[in-house]
């Protein structure tokens, strides 16, 4: 039995038709997958963003008290040990004195301040430095500007000038 060439056209056609919508059905479904897709993956990313936050959170909180202390943690509570006790001044003039080079105010907080974080580090460094001009402008100065931002002791100053 042979399908006339008639038949086969029909078949055919039928069978593109079908196709058709075969297709329409397909990039329907892919249209709304490209749609769905984006929205998932901002759903996760929010998800893990929120885990992300809560473990952080668990952990932040055991460590709640010694944040609050080292946020309100003055420059004088930042002295190492070894200088507990003493006036900034004082301690800037030794620290100058024990080192026969001139040393900047980064350097000389670095000596001075035990500090846990850039932030004390940062405003321990300004207390210093504020100090440390006030000890060149003084009647009598404890020490010498020497360049931007560093300092010597009158000694190395009359040493180096001799």
């Amino acid at each position: 039995m042979a399908l006339s060439l008639e038949q086969k056209r029909k078949a055919i056609e039928a069978d593109i038709i079908q196709r058709k919508e075969q297709l329409a059905q397909k990039e329907d479904e892919l249209m709304h997958l490209q749609i769905l897709i984006p929205q998932l993956k901002a759903a996760i990313a929010n998800h893990e963003s929120m885990l992300k936050s809560l473990t952080r959170g668990v952990e932040e909180s055991t460590d709640t008290l010694n944040l609050e202390q080292t946020i309100h943690r003055s420059p004088m509570d930042m002295l190492r040990n070894e200088f507990k006790g003493m006036r900034l001044g004082n301690i800037a003039a030794q620290v100058l004195d024990e080192h026969s080079i001139s040393l900047t105010t980064t350097e000389l907080a670095r000596l001075i301040y035990e500090t846990k974080n850039s932030d004390e580090f940062s405003r321990a460094r300004n207390s210093l430095s504020a100090e440390l001009r006030t000890g060149v402008r003084d009647s009598h100065p404890r020490w010498k500007k020497i360049g931007r931002n560093a300092y010597a002791s009158l000694q190395y100053s009359q040493e180096e000038a001799a």
